[in-house]
């Protein structure tokens, strides 16, 4: 009985250190400001999107995608919710409606960047997410030059974590499924280093 303990202290010990780090990584996560082909915004909260606009408004050369938008969403529709940006999203941003969740991000922003012929990507997403994002988007895009840009926009901020119950549940459920992924993608092939930088 008391080994049987020792091991779930173990465990225990195990899954909350592992918890902690994952908290302690998307805090010190940073945006770079670096050159890419392209910008892929993975959907969730409205300030996804807002910062992948303001990428694009500063280099407007680069396309854009918007992985995972309602099949009911479309170029007009996201013109009138962003007026400002309303010509870019004319002329240079594509809407991804296929996408379901992560692993359907990934296979729908590997399918257009190959058609767009693009070599590297600003990967924007919550801070939370980006973990996640970056092991799919390997298992997809190994070739491409991965740039993570977090966003910590309202509820998207891990720093709220320790003071905001809906935080904590946030990343508690996302570390599990980063850790699921990161298992299923190192036993299923060699996807290289996913840290951000």
């Amino acid at each position: 009985m008391k080994t049987l303990f020792r091991i779930i202290l173990v465990l225990v010990a195990l899954w909350f250190g592992g918890l902690i780090r994952f908290v302690g990584d998307i805090q010190t996560m940073r945006q770079t400001n670096v050159a890419a082909d392209a910008i892929v915004v993975l959907t969730g909260s409205q300030g996804r999107i807002t910062e992948g606009l303001e990428l694009l408004a500063r280099d407007p050369s680069r396309r854009m995608l918007i992985s995972g938008v309602d099949t009911r969403t479309d170029k007009a529709a996201l013109a009138r919710a962003y007026p400002d940006s309303a010509a870019l999203i004319t002329c240079c941003v594509t809407l991804g409606p296929d996408a379901k969740d992560t692993v359907g991000n990934a296979e729908e922003i590997a399918r257009w960047a190959i058609r767009e012929g693009v070599q590297s990507l600003i990967v924007v997403t919550a801070a939370y997410h980006m973990p996640r994002s970056l092991v799919e988007l390997k298992r997809t895009t190994a070739s491409f030059r991965l740039e993570p840009w977090p966003t910590r926009t309202g509820t998207d901020d891990p720093g709220r974590w320790s003071e905001d119950r809906r935080t904590f549940v946030r990343l508690v459920v996302e570390y599990h499924k980063y850790v699921f992924s990161l298992l299923r993608a190192r036993l299923t092939e060699d996807i290289g280093d996913v840290r951000p930088r």
